[in-house]
C-alpha cells in the first residue's frame, strides 16, 4: 500500500510543472503544460495502453518555441527536472 502511495505521489509531483517567469513581463500563455494534462482520453479504457506506450513523455513540457524553452532552462528556476 505505501509503494503504491509513492507511486502516485511521485506521478502527481511530475505533473506540477513549476518555474518563475524568466524575465520581467514573460507571456506565461507561451508556455502551454504538461502534455499528460493537455490531453484527454475518451476511452478509460485506453488510458492504460496510453500511458504504456507514451511513458516518460506524458511529462514532457510544451512551449511554443525553442527560444522560450531555453528561456525558461536558463532563466526558470525550475523545481524539478523537465524536458521541454
Amino acid at each position: 500500500c505505501q509503494d503504491e502511495a509513492d507511486q502516485l505521489s511521485s506521478q502527481l509531483n511530475r505533473l506540477n510543472f513549476q518555474y518563475k517567469d524568466p524575465e520581467r513581463g514573460f507571456d506565461r500563455t507561451k508556455v502551454k503544460g504538461v502534455i499528460a494534462r493537455l490531453i484527454r482520453v475518451k476511452e478509460p479504457s485506453s488510458s492504460t495502453a496510453l500511458e504504456v506506450l507514451a511513458g516518460n513523455k506524458l511529462y514532457q513540457v510544451v512551449v511554443d518555441t525553442d527560444e522560450t524553452s531555453r528561456a525558461i532552462i536558463n532563466k526558470g528556476q525550475l523545481r524539478n527536472r523537465v524536458t521541454i
